[in-house]
């Protein structure tokens, strides 16, 4: 009995040394709230390796009234220049990557910690997509639910590495750049992500059905819904006409204003055919995004 004990405590040692590593460090601050320099330092490892779970933690903490869902395009519009024009705290729970899906399952769990105020969704075409199911939220939320799933999660043992060799040496992972030139990556965009989305782009009937439960509870709350259109490049308008999507973009504009207010940048000629406004075909450059915030959400103050 003793030596079965022995090897148990010796096959067991590594597993608990492991699990006090991650309640020490707890790369995605799941115990606790880091100070600001280590939260930032935190942020720039495990905000890019889970979003969701990164951000859904955080609200979990400290929710606030005004929300942001979307994608990588919503995630890039700041919240402070937001809270100074609305004045009132503004909480971007957009996802690098993200899907509508993953807005739309993160906006039940906001709804269901606090009393939202607005909703503010970005949405083009590649996401109104029945196509483009990505759930990363989903996993979040069990793993939030559970500390020990949170301790074992492959994402998390990844950050307390990148954590630790970041504390060590200095030196935070360049997570999600990508290994190529600003003009290969331009071009990659439009030949392997767009063709992905719009050769494979299905009738988006289940958003449709989700949307019209979202725009319903909005309704009952009184939470201001409004679904922003982001501008793209000219380059993506004609991959979608190849693609036979031509009318798609009008169909969900219309669409979109049957659930809530609709702003639609797509339009704006100005931006859409000058390579300078863009960062690649999908995401504008910072200063669109200033100009973005400010249509938007101009000078008021709620």
């Amino acid at each position: 009995m003793r030596r079965l004990l022995l090897k148990l405590t010796l096959i067991a040692t590594p597993f608990a040394v492991y699990a006090l590593a991650v309640v020490a460090i707890d790369p995605f601050d799941y115990f606790r709230r880091s100070a600001a320099a280590e939260r930032a330092m935190k942020a720039t490892i495990a905000g890019k390796l889970d979003p969701p779970l990164w951000k859904l933690i955080a609200y979990s903490r400290s929710p606030r009234p005004h929300i942001l869902l979307g994608d990588s395009r919503m995630h890039s519009l700041g919240e402070e220049a937001i809270e100074t024009r609305i004045g009132a705290p503004v909480a971007n729970l957009a996802f690098g990557g993200g899907s509508l899906k993953e807005a739309i399952r993160t906006f039940w769990i906001a709804a269901g910690v606090t009393e939202l105020k607005s909703v503010t969704i970005g949405v083009n075409l590649d996401t109104y997509n029945d196509n483009n199911g990505k759930d990363r939220v989903g996993p979040a939320e069990s793993v939030m639910r559970n500390p020990g799933l949170y301790i074992f999660d492959r994402l998390v043992a990844l950050g307390l590495w990148l954590t630790i060799r970041a504390a060590v040496t200095g030196d935070t992972a360049d997570i999600g750049l990508p290994p190529m030139t600003h003009e290969d990556f331009w071009r990659y965009q439009l030949e392997v992500t767009a063709t992905r989305f719009y050769s494979g782009y299905r009738d988006p009937a289940n958003y449709r059905r989700q949307l019209a439960e979202v725009a319903k509870e909005c309704a009952r709350r009184h939470i201001e819904l409004r679904f922003v259109i982001f501008p793209e490049h000219a380059d993506l308008l004609v991959l979608a006409r190849r693609a036979g999507l031509a009318t798609q973009r009008e169909r969900m504009r219309d669409e979109l204003g049957t659930f809530g207010t609709t702003i639609d940048f797509s339009g704006r000629n100005d931006w859409i055919e000058d390579r300078r406004s863009f960062i690649d075909p999908f995401h504008p450059a910072p200063t669109v995004d200033s100009k973005i915030i400010e249509r938007i959400w101009g000078d008021r103050v709620n």
